[in-house]
């Protein structure tokens, strides 16, 4: 099983706690596109304007007519009579 990470890297979209047998999923709204996360910090939070899903290894781009504030796990339509382009 999996006792130290650096030992047994967890692939992207997990993380590995200390003396864990089995990885643990990055939670919605964070992404981690590189091996050997030892806690859900080393998950990255999405930043502003993308959104990640369950074991994200990458963040998505928001599309136009929608929005994403940091650690989005979906767009979000935007409001009547706002503007929301790409990336917002």
């Amino acid at each position: 099983g999996i006792a130290d990470y650096r030992d047994y890297p967890c692939k992207p979209g997990f993380y590995c706690l200390k003396k864990c047998t089995e990885p643990v999923i990055c939670p919605v709204g964070r992404y981690r596109p590189e091996v050997a996360a030892g806690s859900v910090e080393d998950c990255h939070i999405c930043p502003g304007g993308y959104f990640c899903l369950e074991q994200a290894t990458t963040k998505n781009l928001c599309r136009g007519g929608t929005y994403c504030p940091p650690g989005s796990s979906a767009e979000t339509l935007c409001p009547a009579s706002y503007y929301c382009p790409e990336g917002n």
